[in-house]
This record gives C-alpha cells, structure tokens and sequence, in this order.
C-alpha cells in the first residue's frame, strides 16, 4: 500500500482589524437550474463580478492534481449566474486556437481567462494561446498568441500553473520542464491587456527525480517563487517524508535563478508553503519542521524575502510544544503512523503585523491493488482521507498565540475526494471553515468560525433530510461572509449560495 499527501495551495492576504465578531443566520440559495443538465458531472467555482459568478464544467474531474487525467477526452462548458442562483448562459468552452488544448483557466481582470497550448515539434515549441470571456458569454479575445518557450525533445513538461498577484493586475505563468540532471524553470507575466510584458527561462541543477516543485507565487515587481522540495539521499528520512525545502527565485525578466536553502537534513521539514506579503514587500515561506528522534514535528519554520532585493532569506525556528502540539499531531492520530507529515499545509493567512494564520489538513490518499477472481484480473483503488484541520496564529515574531483544531474524518473510494475537505471565507473578524459532516447519506453542512482571538463557534448550515453534499474545493467567497459552490441536491448537481 502506497500513502500519498494532498496539496491544495492557497495564499490569501488579510487585515485582521480591531472589532468584535457576529453571529448571522445562515441562508442558503439553490440554483433552478442545474449543473448537470447536459452531462457535464464536474464544476468548479473560477470567479465572482458585480453581476454574478463564472462557473466552469466538466465531464471530468476539476482542481486535483490528476485534473490533466484524459486530457483529449475532456469537454468544457462555462455558466454564469446571476447572485439570485439563476443561470443566465451556457456555452461550450474550446480553445481559440485549432489544434491546442485547454490546459488552464483562471479568474483575472474581472474577466474568465482560458489558457491553451500546442506542443510544435518542428520548431521544438511550447506555445501558449489565450482567450478571455466577459460575463455576457462573449469571447473579447479567441487564441491570442501569449508566449512561447523553446523544449528540448527528450524533456517533459509539466503542466502549466497560473498565479495571480497580489495586487491582481498580472496574471503568471509557469511551466517547469525536466530532464537528465536538469531542470527549466519557464515563466511570463501577462497584463491586464492580455499582452505577454514578461517572458524568460532560467535552469536549475536538480534532474526530474531530484527537485519537485511544489508551490509557487508571484510578486508585484514580476518576481516568481517557487518553493521546491529536494529528496534526501537519506532513503530513512526519505520514507519518513522529511524533506529538505529550497527557494528558487527569479527576477522579472532575469534568466539567473537564486538559491535560497531553507532547511538542511539536520532539521529535515515535513510541510511548506510560500505566499507573497505586499504590505509588507515579503515573500513568507512557513512550515513544520521534524527533530531528530521523531517524525511527529517540532516546530514551526518561519522564512522571509525582501522582494526585488538580493539581501539574505530571514530563517527563524520556532519550537511547537503544549497545547498546539497536541492539537497539530491529534490524539487520533498520535501513534497511527500519520502524524505530521500527513498535514499539507492549505492556506497561509497573512497578518497585517506580519505574522501569519497558517491552516493545515491531515489530507493524503491510500493505494492498493487486488486480484478479482471474477473477472480474471488486478484492479487498482484509491482511497481519499480528509481528516482533521488545525489553525495556528503566529505573530511576526513566531510566538503562537493561539490554535486551533477542526475534528472530522472524510474517507471515500475512487471519486478524488470531491466531497472532502473544506471551503472557506475570510473576513476582518474571523475565519469560516466550511465541510461535510457526513459525505454519505446523512449529511450535514457545518461550518466552524474562529475569530481573531482564537475563539471557535460551530454552525450548522443545514440538517439531517435536507440531502445537500457540497463540493468543498470547488467553491469561491464571494462576499464578506458568502460562498457560492457546487452542491449535491436531490441527485442533480446545483449551485448554491451559503451567507454565514
């Protein structure tokens, strides 16, 4: 049996101001129109404007790490609804460009942009097209020539990321490519334009089994980071999952790419993400780190980067002990061989005094294969768990002030997990944790509020007989305190609209 873990990165900046939090009744809105009406099982939440939301289908799977699993057999189409839950157009979604394919589609510039590509094995190059959607169904833009980088043959590339900056005006891109002993780190910035104002490659040392990237994000100034995760030569700490983080940076429009190691094997790590500070002009890696005599964790890895400046990458360790550590290991799962390194980390949440709220979630899947004796033949099964979420809030000196955990066990069989974990909102009084309680027959939907003082309230969204399962990765805050996400209603897949 093989244990993978889950990452589903998300950097989010927010002030938490001074002010009291409230208590608001729930309301939810279901769409008249579902979402499933014209085969199209898999939907996913892109983005929101002053009229409504774009919603993006599929036939298969959206937002997992497979989601470029039958990458010729996937059909898109994309909605959009109004904010009483109303469907205003549906229209198939193609690449602009004959012959590409959609690899990419984000919200940017109150826009939907779909990002294609063509591989050209007579020039030997990768070649990026975009096409951009208002929300009247219309396509202001079909197969753009965005970029275009240079391959080698015998390499492989991965499947390209797209970031966001802070400030939102630039959308990133970032497309790795392996080798033998090599590895190319290719990105561009596009402005609001939809015009490529950035396009470069830069190489790394490491060959594809030695360096994975594994999070990544972007400045205002076009910097890229990319954090990556080095495999230990130690084959112990290798299967122990404590890995050894790098920071690869590069500057806008610089082929150097900069080095900054965050951790060595002495103090091997089990979790890491990266996210930009534009307040303060940062970038802020955080993570667990393991001691020596236990693979349980330690402590906290705090790391800052003064963006545009070549000065040194700011390291702190701070020692996770008491209460915190209990909630973060879990007395279910102390001694059942989970322990920390089965806690990717899922949101870091900036603090406006430089700390961070970091939110982690005991995610990881299970494979295993058997002989059916029926049919003659080895059948292979996936096994997804979500289980407990933990918040800690450090300030900017690494001092946790306070922690929390959300208990639950999400467990299911071949269907990636779509009905596990958790949405959230974000607002300047407190963080809403929303989930299945029961992602079988008798489900209710909970969401569980931590204000800034650390306080936790549990809230029921809906009971026992009201037959709604969310879709949780697949939904967007809309508002201060509201949700839109697919939702399982009566058999059909709807969207609905939570307010807490």
């Amino acid at each position: 049996m093989k244990f993978k873990i889950f990452r589903y990165f998300i950097a989010v900046s927010i002030l938490f101001l001074s002010g009291t939090s409230t208590l608001r009744a729930q309301t939810v809105i279901i769409s008249t129109d579902p979402l499933d009406d014209t085969g199209m099982d898999y939907a996913l939440v892109q983005g929101a404007d002053d009229e409504g939301v774009f919603v993006v289908h599929s036939n298969l799977p959206l937002g997992s790490d497979r989601d470029r699993v039958g990458l010729r057999n996937r059909k898109y189409q994309l909605s959009f609804y109004n904010y009483g839950m109303k469907r205003r157009w549906t229209i198939p979604l193609v690449a602009g460009f004959d012959g590409a394919s959609i690899e990419g589609v984000t919200f940017f510039n109150n826009k939907l942009v779909v990002l294609s590509t063509i591989i050209d094995k007579t020039q030997s190059k990768y070649k990026l097209f975009i096409d951009v959607y208002n929300n009247k169904g219309k396509a202001e833009i079909t197969g753009k020539n965005a970029t275009s980088f240079s391959y080698a043959k015998s390499n492989s590339l991965e499947k390209p990321r797209l970031i966001i900056s802070p400030s939102k005006n630039n959308l990133g891109i970032y497309i790795n490519e392996s080798g033998d002993g090599i590895q190319t780190m290719n990105v561009a910035l596009i402005d609001t334009n939809y015009k490529a104002i950035l396009s470069h490659s830069g190489k790394v040392n490491y060959g594809d089994r030695d360096l994975m990237v594994t999070d990544y994000s972007i400045a205002d100034n076009g910097e890229f980071y990319l954090l990556g995760m080095i495999k230990d030569p130690d084959p112990l700490k290798e299967k122990k999952k404590q890995r050894i983080y790098t920071l690869l940076v590069m500057k806008a429009g610089s082929e150097e790419v900069k080095e900054y190691k965050i951790n060595d094997s002495s103090r091997p790590m089990t979790e890491a993400a990266i996210t930009v500070d534009p307040m303060k002009g940062n970038a802020v890696v955080t993570g667990f780190y393991a001691d020596k005599q236990s693979f349980s964790g330690a402590g906290l890895i705090f790391a800052k980067l003064k963006c545009g400046s070549d000065g040194p990458l700011e390291i702190k360790n701070y020692p996770i002990g008491g209460d915190a550590q209990i909630k973060l290991v879990g007395e279910r799962n102390s001694g059942g061989g989970i322990s920390l390194f089965s806690y990717p980390i899922q949101k870091v949440v900036l603090r406006n005094d430089g700390g961070a709220v970091i939110i982690a979630e005991a995610a990881y899947l299970s494979e295993y294969s058997y002989y059916d004796y029926f049919t003659q033949s080895y059948s292979r099964r996936i096994e997804y768990h979500f289980d407990n979420i933990v918040a800690f809030s450090v300030n900017n000196e690494g001092v946790i002030q306070w922690s929390q955990m959300i208990r639950k066990e999400q467990t299911s069989l071949d269907d990636f997990g779509v009905y596990s974990s958790f949405d959230s909102y974000l607002n300047s009084d407190e963080l809403g944790i929303v989930y299945n309680k029961d992602i079988g027959r008798n489900n209710e939907i909970a969401a569980v509020v931590i204000n800034k003082s650390g306080q936790q309230t549990t809230k029921r969204i809906t009971k026992l007989g009201d037959n709604i399962t969310i879709l949780p990765r697949a939904g967007k805050q809309i508002d201060e305190s509201a949700i839109v996400i697919p939702a399982i209603s009566k058999k059909r897949l709807h969207l609905i609209q939570i307010e807490l």
